[in-house]
């Protein structure tokens, strides 16, 4: 919770610096800027207006979400990866017989005798 009230704080004064700066700069009655920083001005003061507590909150449980999802997958894909070493063990075994049987076979057919 001190973590969500620290975003709040510093998204807060954030907002409200690049505001005042702005202001700072219209001020400055500078022909060619006035009307690009009003509308900056207008912007800060709309973005910090629209961060409010409700949609930290919404923003802290989607990203509480993102990494139970994130752990979940991690964890499906170590699962995953010791199947995959355990079929390619498996496979290497049966490849193995296969090879033997082959040979086997191969020994006796050239047994039989010829006709």
């Amino acid at each position: 919770m001190t973590m969500q009230l620290d975003c709040r704080h510093t998204l807060g004064a954030a907002a409200e610096k690049v505001s005042a700066d702005i202001r700072a700069l219209c001020q400055r009655r500078m022909d060619f800027l006035p009307p690009l920083l009003d509308r900056l001005a207008l912007f800060a003061e709309t973005w910090r207006m629209n961060i409010s507590s409700d949609s930290l909150d919404a923003i802290e449980r989607k990203l509480d979400q993102l990494l139970a999802i994130m752990n979940s997958l991690r964890a499906e894909n170590e699962t995953l990866r010791a199947r995959v070493g355990a079929l390619e063990s498996e496979k290497a075994a049966l490849d193995h017989t296969i090879d033997l049987t082959r040979e086997r076979l191969e020994a006796l057919r050239d047994r039989l005798p010829t006709p």
